[in-house]
């Protein structure tokens, strides 16, 4: 779940969904699960903010206005690891892409035709053609 979610959040937007592309192509690149949590909301909140830093005025303006940090739910102080730290095997535009979509804030988030124009989709090596792919029925 992404972290506005997580705070309560009660609208659902496309924003929750490129949360969760995010996190799948960060799995692809690590070949293992990303933010994985316990068992309990407050233990994948615990995760995301390990990874990205507790939220603030300056990495979500509008956070304190979910349901629960409004009820006092609070979290010590993190800054965020650096992609580049975790993704140590992956390429540059793909870390960039990544930046770009998991963002705590929902507001800032890419959105699927943004994340399209990235140059990560242009870059070489050019993807497979269609013809050369082995498909099998």
């Amino acid at each position: 779940k992404p972290p506005e979610l997580l705070l309560g959040a009660s609208e659902y937007s496309s924003a929750a969904d490129m949360w969760s592309v995010g996190c799948i192509f960060a799995e692809l690149l690590l070949r293992r699960p990303f933010l994985q949590g316990k068992n309990s909301d407050i233990s994948q909140l615990d995760t995301i903010f390990t990874v990205f830093g507790t939220p603030n005025e300056t990495n979500w303006p509008d956070h304190q206005a979910l349901p629960l940090c409004s009820r006092g739910l609070e979290w010590d102080e993190t800054t965020a690891i650096p992609f580049d730290e975790i993704f140590t095997a992956a390429p540059k535009d793909a870390i960039s892409l990544l930046r770009s979509i998991l963002v705590l804030d929902p507001n800032m988030r890419f959105s699927a035709s943004q994340c399209l124009s990235h140059p990560y989709f242009s870059n070489e090596p050019a993807p497979t053609p269609k013809e050369k792919l082995v498909l099998s029925a």
